[in-house]
């Protein structure tokens, strides 16, 4: 019976990141993912019964932290008006700790039971923009436009995702791009620096 080496599997999962982030799941090659963790194809199978498998464990930390946000800053009983300040900063937090992994998920899924996360993380949004933040702009008794709200949500989370996709590794140039944008928004201006999101 095989020993299994936690160094081993480490060098996979890193691998895994690797290739994931470059080439998105369906496009990644278990033969390159072997190659540059030294070993071969068929021990990947030791540590990880299928690509989906590896890919679901490679992500597992973000995943966990992306369905607590979720249940705590989107679907919260406790929270009764929209803050976009705290909306931007958690999810900036998440993708700090985790940065290829989060981009991984968000823009690598396709393919896995994560594909639909980006579009899941805009209803969500959507839903609470339309039900706590547009009425303060049209007043209570207006109906809501929705697919306005769904448009104005998905600008958000794209715009968002954006910045994190092309700032460079800068982290201030981060900030203060996510402030700008945010600001241009929702006249809102916001400074995301708390330790929780230094690198």
């Amino acid at each position: 019976m095989q020993v299994l080496k936690d160094d081993v599997r480490n060098s996979i999962l890193l691998s895994a990141i690797d290739e994931f982030y470059q080439f998105g799941y369906k496009d990644a090659s278990l033969r390159r993912i072997a190659k540059e963790a030294g070993v071969t194809p068929g021990n990947i199978y030791a540590y990880f019964r299928s690509k989906e498998s590896l890919f679901a464990t490679a992500l597992a930390d973000t995943v966990k932290e992306m369905n607590a946000f979720v249940q705590h800053a989107l679907r919260g009983e406790q929270l009764h008006t929209f803050d976009i300040s705290a909306l931007t900063e958690n999810i900036t937090k998440i993708f700090l700790q985790n940065k290829k992994q989060f981009l991984i998920l968000m823009n690598g899924s396709k393919g896995t039971d994560y594909e639909n996360i980006k579009e899941e993380l805009c209803q969500l949004v959507s839903e609470r923009i339309g039900n706590e933040y547009i009425p303060l702009l049209t007043g209570d008794n207006q109906q809501t436009d929705s697919l306005a709200t769904e448009a104005f949500s998905t600008a958000i989370i794209e715009g968002m995702f954006h910045i994190f996709n092309s700032y460079g590794d800068n982290t201030d140039k981060l900030k203060t791009s996510l402030g700008f944008f945010i600001s241009m928004i929702f006249s809102e201006k916001i400074l995301i620096d708390n330790e929780e999101t230094h690198e």
